[in-house]
């Protein structure tokens, strides 16, 4: 099991597939391929390659549900404690709505007049965000960035011409907020901050997370706003 673009993935006979980006959900996918739970682990067992299945009786793990949201003010506090590849990538991020691995494997080619391509690792379906100025105007200060060899991304490795990893991404992210005072933050809260901003402004975030369930977009909203209660107002006292 190896972990790439900030996801697990199993490798058999060269050919890589996609378990869980959770590290404990990957380790039951795997269990369930290798041991036989589920459609595609049966052959396992049918095959009698292993006597039981190892997932028998083990919990998945349950994670507290994400409901923290970024404020203007934490998001530029942040983007001026980061350095300038940094503040590209987190800047990216939020423009265009996606997964953090498929903003760092943003290819040149990826790239139009029309928009940004992306290819979901998730559910593989294409996207198209649409140019406007703001991209324009990063994708102006991307292309100079000093790098030692151009790579075929847009964001490469100081290094050498490999995609920079989830990891650099994710530790840089870390720093920033810890710079930043900006408590609690998490690398993926960039994604629900343009999502959310997006259905602010009356935008289809729904389209822009590509989720192909509304419910699945509006969950994800909902975590993160919080309503605004009125107040009574005081009873005018007697003259």
């Amino acid at each position: 099991m190896y972990m790439k673009h900030g996801a697990f993935y199993l490798v058999r006979k060269r050919k890589w597939e996609r378990l869980d980006s959770d590290y404990q959900g990957a380790l039951l996918a795997n269990a369930r391929l290798v041991g036989g739970s589920g459609k595609s682990g049966m052959p396992k067992l049918e095959q009698q390659v292993v006597d039981s299945n190892p997932c028998t009786g083990i919990r998945r793990h349950t994670e507290k549900k994400c409901d923290r949201y970024i404020t203007d003010a934490e998001f530029s506090a942040i983007y001026a404690s980061s350095s300038d590849c940094m503040r590209c990538i987190f800047e990216m991020c939020y423009l265009t709505g996606q997964r953090i691995s498929d903003v760092l494997a943003i290819r040149l080619a990826d790239i139009s007049a029309t928009g940004i391509t992306f290819e979901p690792q998730k559910n593989g379906a294409k996207l198209i965000v649409g140019m406007n100025p703001d991209l324009e105007d990063l994708l102006a200060r991307v292309k100079p960035l000093p790098r030692r060899v151009r790579g075929l991304t847009l964001f490469c490795a100081r290094s050498g011409g490999k995609p920079v990893s989830y990891e650099t991404m994710k530790q840089a992210f870390k720093a920033a907020c810890e710079k930043a005072k900006v408590p609690g933050a998490i690398i993926h809260d960039l994604r629900a901050k343009s999502l959310t901003d997006t259905d602010k402004q009356g935008n289809d975030a729904q389209k822009l997370g590509g989720h192909t369930d509304a419910k699945m977009t509006q969950r994800h909203l909902r975590l993160r706003e919080i309503d605004i209660a009125q107040p009574p107002a005081l009873p005018k006292k007697s003259l």
